[in-house]
């Protein structure tokens, strides 16, 4: 085996490791919460707000470019 040979290998190695820990802390805080790990959807504003303990802050003006609310995306 060469010297570049296992260099390679050897960051391929730490960018898999550090993939998988990521993914893993990524985790915890939905297992500490008891919760599922994918995106809620809320029915309105005020029930968002009651799920997350805070208020959410919303831009009072949108420009016609933009839409509110955007569209669905998955």
């Amino acid at each position: 085996m060469t010297g570049r040979t296992r260099v390679i290998g050897g960051w391929v190695l730490v960018m898999a490791v550090t993939a998988v820990a990521l993914k893993a802390l990524d985790r915890v805080p939905s297992l500490l919460a008891g919760t599922p790990h994918r995106a809620r959807v809320f029915g309105s504003i005020e029930e968002a707000e009651r799920a997350v303990g805070a208020r959410i802050w919303l831009p009072a003006y949108y420009p016609d470019e933009l839409e509110r609310p955007p569209t669905r995306t998955e």
